[in-house]
């Protein structure tokens, strides 16, 4: 957080050097409220992981809806009754995300929690804990942030357009993030039963479970966003949009939610697996997705931004076109996961794991946690 704050000019100014004074100004301040939330964010997200790990969602998921409604409230309040413009946008959100931290935080700590937080056990430090946990986190916040990072270069050369621009990549990510939301569940799901299954050395109930959860995201992902592309128009006619960026919008929209619902699955709940194996070592889809990134912006987006370039059917799509390219990195290492999940715990291929799994008939419960 305290680097952001003190690096957020030259930072805007960096991936976004070339646009207008009054939209740099509110990105000042969106940025400045917004990234004292960061603190904040992480301990709900801590708190909502010691739960969704002990099978408990519910509680994460009921916090979640206080700071969703709490922030919409907000949003709604400050714009239109306090017009605070867009502080008011980020204002709410800061309030929410505290808001959410305090009560998570506060749940964790009941006596009747299976995994209680107590201050005892926070304010002495664990090395091995503490090395268990890095091991796992800072690969995955490596790959969080250098995709995230392959994003912004992306929206920096597509702030280059024009506001025009701008505003149909924002609709189209808004439309593209509800397409998304149930695979990021399963997600979530794909972790703490996987975890449990390996942490108790089930290895087939891991691969079944792994098979069983990726075949449901497929079928319900596929049904989202095939509803978002039957019901395109009159999603964008929520808002309030110009006949040509609604129609960059709509062309966006279809490029990602059309190869979202055979690729998205694959490329980003499947290397949960991987991750609740404890297995870190293999950045496929994050690592190939930032280097698409980067050509994306350079190949597909021409240098002229007037759109009447010798590509300019492509300077207005290179980003979306990009989407389908970072799908696709993931379904490659398919093959990987029961190898690298039979292979981390008892070495072998998933046949001899599974027949060395079979010769103690006991210890295996049925299809179920």
């Amino acid at each position: 957080m305290a680097l952001c704050l003190l690096l957020r000019g030259p930072m805007l100014r960096l991936f976004f050097g070339s646009i207008a004074d009054d939209v740099f100004q509110a990105a000042m301040i969106y940025f400045t409220i917004t990234a004292m939330s960061f603190p904040f964010l992480a301990l709900y997200n801590a708190g909502a992981a010691i739960f969704r790990s002990t099978g408990n969602s519910e509680v994460s998921m009921r916090v979640s809806v206080i700071m969703n409604i709490t922030n919409i409230v907000g949003n709604a309040f400050c714009i239109f009754v306090l017009r605070m413009g867009v502080a008011g946008v980020a204002v709410p959100t800061l309030v929410s995300r505290v808001l959410g931290a305090v009560i998570i935080l506060k749940l964790t700590t009941r006596h009747d929690n299976v995994a209680r937080v107590t201050w005892d056990g926070v304010k002495y430090l664990q090395p091995q804990m503490a090395k268990n946990i890095l091991y796992i986190g800072i690969p995955s916040a490596l790959e969080n942030s250098l995709f995230q990072l392959g994003r912004v270069l992306v929206v920096s050369m597509i702030s280059l357009f024009g506001t025009v621009h701008i505003s149909a990549n924002a609709v189209a990510n808004n439309l593209d993030g509800m397409g998304c939301i149930v695979g990021q569940a399963i997600g979530l799901a794909m972790i703490t039963v996987v975890g449990r299954c390996v942490g108790a050395q089930q290895l087939d109930q891991a691969s079944y479970f792994t098979k069983k959860l990726l075949l449901w995201d497929y079928i319900a992902q596929g049904a989202t966003n095939a509803l978002i592309l039957i019901f395109l128009n009159p999603l964008l006619s929520v808002y309030t949009l110009s006949d040509e960026t609604r129609h960059l919008a709509w062309l966006l929209v279809m490029i990602h939610a059309g190869s979202a619902i055979f690729l998205w699955p694959a490329g980003f709940v499947l290397p949960n697996a991987l991750r609740a194996a404890n297995d870190v070592r293999f950045y496929h889809a994050y690592f190939h997705s930032v280097h698409g990134n980067l050509a994306s912006g350079v190949l597909l987006h021409p240098v002229r931004s007037d759109g009447y370039g010798c590509c300019r059917r492509l300077d207005r799509h290179g980003g979306g076109l990009g989407v389908p390219r970072d799908l696709l990195c993931g379904p490659l290492c398919i093959w990987c996961v029961e190898e690298k999940m039979c292979g981390k715990i008892i070495g072998g291929t998933p046949d001899e794991a599974y027949q060395l799994e079979c010769e103690r008939p006991a210890r295996l419960p049925e299809k179920r946690l």
